[in-house]
Order: structure tokens, then sequence, then C-alpha cells
């Protein structure tokens, strides 16, 4: 049995038997709306439909295919679930970015006195650690710096004896 149907097609499975879709005017094109719109006896093969696709970014991200939807053709992709960003990469937490850690890429000190040296939080495999590495101590002096770097300005041998340095007296 042929039936004849408008250009928008029919569901097919609605006739008690086979039947082939004969639009009235030239087939129209298929869209998600469960009909066989272009009677090519394929419901739903709308353009893209079957394409492979990913949904999700970072860690979260999977593939999939392009399959029809309520609203049109859409990525059929289920994508994976954020977890806590660490330093190892990838985009844990699917944000769209990489390793961004809370602390990473602030400013940061290694060092005490003469030796403290500037850096910046940084990702390692271990997590996030300062960058900077502490200068190199030399013999405390009496000039108002903590040279070795003790974390005690003019701590040297003999302080509390009178002595110059040409900026004054160390006491």
């Amino acid at each position: 049995m042929t039936s004849r149907h408008s250009a928008r097609g029919s569901r097919l499975a609605d006739w008690p038997e086979p039947s082939t879709c004969e639009p009235i005017a030239e087939a129209a094109e298929e869209i998600c709306d469960g009909l066989d719109n272009d009677c090519d006896g394929v419901v739903d093969d709308a353009e893209g439909v079957g394409r492979p696709c990913e949904a999700g970014v970072g860690a979260c991200s999977a593939p999939g295919l392009m399959v029809c939807g309520p609203e049109g053709v859409i990525c059929g992709a289920v994508p994976g679930l954020p977890a806590p960003e660490r330093c190892d990469g990838a985009d844990n937490d699917c944000n769209g970015f990489v390793d961004d850690v809370e602390g990473v890429g602030e400013r940061c000190s290694a060092g005490e006195g003469a030796c403290a040296v500037a850096g910046r939080v940084v990702c390692t495999p271990a997590g996030p650690r300062c960058d900077a590495v502490a200068g190199a101590p030399s013999p405390e002096a009496c000039d108002g710096v903590d040279n070795d770097c003790n974390g005690i300005v003019d701590d040297a041998a003999g302080v509390g004896q009178p002595y110059s340095v040409g900026r004054g007296a160390c006491a």
C-alpha cells in the first residue's frame, strides 16, 4: 500500500502496514521531529546526525556522536564529573584552565635577611611550591642586615662590643 503525505512526512510506524512516503511537493529538509521529513525511509536522519562530537572540557571531556534532540541536532556525549584541581598538567576541575590550583601565580619568597629572594608559586608534581631559591649567606657584619640569613640582624661575635664599620658603631 502506498500512502500520499505532505512534504512534511509521516510517522511510518503509525500505519498498520509498511508504507512509502510519496511527498505531494518536493521533499522537505530532515529535522529532528520524529518524522521522515525527506521521505528517505529514515526518521530523524538530519544533517550531522552520526558525526563524532565531544562534550565537556579538560578531564571531563567525553567523545560521542551527534544525535537528534528536542531542540535539533546535539552532541550525545555525556561529560565526566569535575574533580578538585591538582598540579598534574590536566584540567581536573573542567573549567578550561590547566593546573589553576589556589595560590599558583602568587608572589612568594625564600630565605631570610640578605638571602631573601622573590619568586612565584608554581605547580610541581608534589603540589604548589615557591620557585624562588634562597641566596647564599655571608658572614654577619655590623651593617643593619641579616647577612648570615638566620633571622637575626647583626648577631655576629663581638656584638655588644663597640667597633666601627664606617657606618657608625654596632652596639
